[in-house]
């Protein structure tokens, strides 16, 4: 029993006064309550996490495509742009990055390269390779960024000008996300 002094008078409480902080059945509840959140949330912050890596990845290509269009016009040489092969060569698979090649005098040169290492990402394109010439012509085609969700599919369309435009590629189209 505690004595508690109140205006004067002294009173008997048999109930100890309540212990700060929480019990164990409050902190169990927090943590499945948190649990749950997270388990819903999880899907959405991976698609998220997907959808900037194909954004990432879109925008690398237009890059390429940019600057090898202006090498071409500036140098007046012809640039191709291709999926990444053995040593200065173009490959066939474009998942693991595209290269920006000068070939003048039967010499080839890498200007740059782009390296992909993520499973995450499909990419596929209509063209085995971009050409683009001096007076601004370019080999058109477009190339897809696919993900697991077909809604976020990517495309990439590079014009007989070289210039580019991104839009959501559609899973039924020839070439497009399978």
């Amino acid at each position: 029993m505690k004595k508690i002094m109140r205006h004067s008078a002294i009173y008997w409480s048999a109930i100890p006064p309540r212990a700060h902080g929480y019990s164990l059945p409050e902190l169990s509840a927090a943590v499945a309550i948190l649990a749950i959140l997270s388990a819903s949330a999880l899907p959405s912050l991976i698609n998220l996490a997907t959808g900037a890596q194909q954004r990432a990845h879109s925008n690398a290509f237009i890059d390429a495509v940019r600057f090898a269009r202006e090498t071409a016009a500036s140098n007046g040489e012809q640039i191709i742009v291709c999926p990444r092969g053995e040593k200065i060569s173009c490959g066939s698979d474009w998942n693991s990055g595209w290269a920006v090649f000068n070939i003048t005098a039967n010499k080839t040169k890498i200007l740059r390269e782009y390296v992909i290492n993520d499973s995450a990402i499909r990419i596929n394109a209509n063209r085995q390779k971009f050409v683009f010439q001096q007076h601004l012509r370019a080999t058109n085609g477009s190339i897809n960024f696919c993900s697991g969700q077909p809604a976020a599919h990517l495309k990439v369309i590079v014009s007989y000008t070289g210039k580019t435009t991104l839009t959501k590629a559609q899973n039924t189209e020839t070439g497009g996300c399978h």
